[in-house]
């Protein structure tokens, strides 16, 4: 047999907080007061919206008869349900299966319009509606630090993000560099393999020719076998350093400006035939090492030195050889000549101490010329 159902009014209008907040959303609440009363609640806030509900609930009559048809149209199923049950413990039993499922709503509207719902089972039922309420504004809390603390971990993430491209892009433009630098070593080893092989060969030709000859121009072939020797060994070590830098493809291609040799003229290495040094011009198999000066009068410099029994080498103060290579130059040079126009700083101040050091005849041309050159070897004999 179905009980009767109890009606709105004789429930306690205490209780009209709880339905509203557990039976409503504040959307439906808004639209219902919309439409039976006059209440000016379409911009206000949700629990303004709320208290306005309630309030009329309690004086307006006619609106707790709208609303309590429109809820049970709205949980009709729920009402039907509960109308079977009759038994404290049946009722007891539905609403643990409907709050532990989560659907409450339909079920507290249904109980509490039930006719032989008592007081200690809706007590029991709205103590645990209550409850439900306290923890869920405990868990909205901790939801809303967590997502303060989840946007403060966003920041922090585009942030380490922004560095890190950052670094990422220094780093691809050091491998670049690295990776043109490991070309341009490449390239002068192979250049110095070249005159090594070329050397050599001259040695092997000199052996068979004049006895005399052969010694002094040993002597000149094998300094300079040993200096480019010097320079390859070096050229290796730094090789292996840029092989081991080097990460990825090659991206880019940096190109480097070349000195046309015809920016200077073809000196004469010839000392005329009234000079007074001319057969006092002899440097004895010694090894001459330019520093600097323009890459147009190197074999100008070259072929002249060569031409006085001398043995010539060349750096070009740091702008691509590396100065570790020029330390080793230095060390095995017997006269060290710096164009000091075209050479850095920090070369100067290294080749200057460790001339003084191994007590190496050191030359200064306050400018690059093969004119300067020439003139600074010839006084250099006197």
């Amino acid at each position: 047999m179905k009980a009767k159902r109890r009606k709105m009014s004789q429930i306690d209008s205490d209780l009209y907080c709880s339905i509203v907040g557990t039976c409503f959303t504040c959307d439906q609440v808004r639209h219902l007061l919309l439409e039976e009363t006059d209440a000016p609640v379409k911009d206000q806030p949700d629990y303004v919206v709320h208290e306005v509900a309630v309030a009329s609930l309690r004086r307006n009559e006619r609106f707790r008869n709208r609303t309590a048809a429109y809820l049970d149209r709205l949980y009709s199923r729920e009402v039907y349900a509960v109308s079977k049950l009759s038994s404290k413990a049946d009722l007891d039993a539905y609403w643990d299966e409907r709050f532990a499922s989560g659907s409450i709503s339909g079920a507290y509207w249904a109980l509490f319009t039930h006719g032989h719902a008592g007081n200690e089972i809706l007590t029991r039922v709205f103590g645990m509606v209550h409850m439900q309420g306290h923890e869920s504004a405990r868990e909205e809390q901790e939801r809303r630090k967590e997502v303060e603390r989840l946007h403060h971990q966003i920041h922090v993430i585009e942030e380490d993000s922004v560095r890190t491209r950052l670094e990422l892009d220094k780093t691809t433009t050091k491998l670049r560099q690295l990776e043109s630098a490991l070309r341009i070593a490449k390239k002068k080893q192979n250049e110095l393999k070249r005159q090594v092989v070329l050397h050599c060969s001259e040695i092997a030709s000199l052996e068979k020719s004049d006895p005399v000859l052969t010694t002094r121009e040993n002597e000149k072939l094998v300094k300079a076998v040993e200096m480019l020797n010097a320079q390859n060994q070096r050229l290796r070590e730094e090789i292996k350093v840029l092989r081991i830098a080097q990460v990825g493809n090659n991206q880019s291609t940096f190109s480097m400006e070349s000195e046309r040799s015809d920016e200077w003229p073809a000196p004469n290495i010839d000392c005329p035939q009234e000079c007074e040094f001319r057969d006092s011009c002899n440097l004895d198999a010694k090894s001459v090492l330019l520093v600097g000066g323009k890459m147009s009068m190197v074999p100008h410099c070259r072929r002249f030195i060569e031409s006085y029994n001398g043995c010539f080498a060349y750096h070009d103060g740091g702008k691509e050889q590396s100065l570790h290579v020029l330390k080793s130059m230095v060390a095995g040079a017997d006269i060290v000549v710096c164009a000091l126009d075209c050479v850095s700083h920090s070369a100067v101040k290294g080749v200057k101490n460790q001339c003084r050091g191994n007590s190496k005849r050191l030359v200064l041309l306050p400018n690059s010329g093969v004119t300067s050159f020439q003139r600074e070897m010839i006084k250099m004999n006197q």
